[in-house]
C-alpha cells in the first residue's frame, strides 16, 4: 500500500510519519471557509478581518524517499487541532506584528523560502471563503482585526482532514475563531482660565492593557503607544487610542496636574474598557492670574489725567460760583 506523508517546507527537524490510505484521494482539492461571530448563535457577524492562509506542507503520495529533489521529512507527531502547535510553528514564519490589530507577513519563511499564501476578508455575513485549495496543511493566520476586535489566535489545519484510522473525514473545512473583543479611549484636554495658551501641551501618562495600540490625535496625526508611556495632548485637542482590550482596566494621570497655579479635573479618568465603545476621558484645566498694579509709565499717566480732571472741575466749580454770584448781584441790582 502507498504511503502518505508530509513534506514540510521549513521545518528540519526528526519527527514521526503519518499514514493515511491513499485510495481515499479523487480530486486532491478542498476549501476552508471562516464563520467570525461575536456570539455562539452566530447571529452578530464580524465584517472586516482580514486572513491569510499558508500552505506549509505538501500531502504526497510516494513510495520512493525523495519528491523533486526534496528530502522528504515526515510531518511531527501533533494534534493539529492544538493552538499551541500553529504557535510553534508561526515562530518559522517572517512577519512583523504592528500593534495588537495589524500583522504584516511577507509571505516567506525567516530563512527566505517563498510561501504559498492566499488572502481573504470577512463580509458583512462574516464568512471568508477559500476555496480550490490543494491538499496540505494550512496555518491561518488574522491578520487584521475587524473594528473593535484584537487579532485571534492562529489555527493549523490538513486538507483533508482524517480520523484516527487514516480514513479522510473532509475536504472542506469550517473555521470559526473565538473573538477577543475591544474598545478604543479618547483623551480631551479642556481648559479655561486667562492664564492657559491655547497652544499649551500637557503631558498624559497613560495605564493600559498589555500590548501595542494605534492611536490618531484630532489633527491627523498618526503613532502606536503602550501601558506607561506619555502622551502629549494641547488645549482643545483629542487623541483616540484605538483597539484595546476590553474589560481592562485603564487611568490617565496628567503630570502638572494641579500645580504651577493650574486647576486640575478629571472626568472618567480610570475605569474598564467597554467593549465596542469610544471610552471617553476628558482632563480640564484652569489658570487665572490676577493683574498686578502698574507703577511704571501707565501709573504716571493716570495720575496726570486724575490731575487734569480734578483741575478741570475745579475750574468749572469756580466759573459756577462767579456766575452765580453775578446772577444774585444783578437781581439785587434791580430790587
Amino acid at each position: 500500500m502507498k504511503r502518505l506523508v508530509i513534506l514540510l517546507l521549513f521545518v528540519f527537524m526528526i519527527f514521526r510519519p503519518i499514514d493515511i490510505k491513499a485510495d481515499e484521494f479523487v480530486e486532491e482539492k478542498g476549501s476552508i471557509t471562516i464563520e467570525y461571530f461575536d456570539d455562539i448563535n452566530m447571529e452578530i457577524p464580524v465584517e472586516g478581518s482580514s486572513w491569510s492562509l499558508i500552505k506549509i506542507a505538501d500531502i504526497k503520495t510516494i513510495e520512493e524517499e525523495f519528491i523533486d529533489g526534496h528530502k522528504i521529512i515526515p510531518l511531527l507527531d501533533i494534534d493539529i487541532d492544538s493552538e499551541s502547535t500553529a504557535e510553534e510553528i508561526l515562530k518559522f514564519i517572517d512577519y512583523e506584528l504592528i500593534d495588537e490589530s495589524n500583522i504584516n507577513l511577507t509571505g516567506k519563511t525567516k530563512d527566505n523560502i517563498a510561501l504559498d499564501t492566499y488572502h481573504k476578508t470577512t463580509n458583512e455575513k462574516g464568512i471568508a471563503k477559500f476555496d480550490n485549495l490543494d491538499y496540505g496543511i494550512y496555518l491561518g493566520i488574522e491578520t487584521k482585526a475587524a473594528r473593535y476586535h484584537l487579532l485571534t489566535d492562529p489555527f493549523l489545519v490538513s486538507i483533508p482532514s482524517t480520523q484516527d484510522d487514516g480514513i479522510i473525514s473532509k475536504v472542506d473545512l469550517n473555521i470559526m475563531p473565538k473573538g477577543i473583543l475591544a474598545g478604543d479611549l479618547t483623551i480631551k484636554k479642556e481648559v479655561y482660565g486667562n492664564a492657559v495658551s491655547s497652544s499649551t501641551s500637557f503631558e498624559m501618562e497613560l495605564e493600559l492593557p498589555k500590548g501595542i495600540y494605534h492611536y490618531q490625535y484630532a489633527s491627523g496625526k498618526e503613532g502606536y503607544v503602550k501601558d506607561k508611556d506619555v502622551v502629549n495632548v494641547s488645549a482643545n485637542d483629542s487623541i483616540t487610542i484605538y483597539n484595546l482590550l476590553a474589560e481592562n482596566e485603564y487611568s490617565v494621570v496628567e503630570k502638572i496636574a494641579n500645580k504651577d497655579g493650574y486647576k486640575t479635573e478629571y472626568r472618567n479618568a480610570k475605569g474598564k474598557i467597554v467593549a465596542k465603545k469610544n471610552n471617553e476621558v476628558v482632563v480640564i484645566n484652569g489658570r487665572n492670574i490676577i493683574a498686578p498694579v502698574n507703577t511704571g509709565v501707565g501709573m504716571t499717566l493716570m495720575i496726570v489725567l486724575s490731575i487734569c480732571i480734578i483741575s478741570s472741575l475745579i475750574i468749572l466749580a469756580i466759573c459756577i460760583y462767579k456766575k452765580r454770584k453775578d446772577v444774585i448781584q444783578s437781581i439785587t441790582h434791580h430790587l
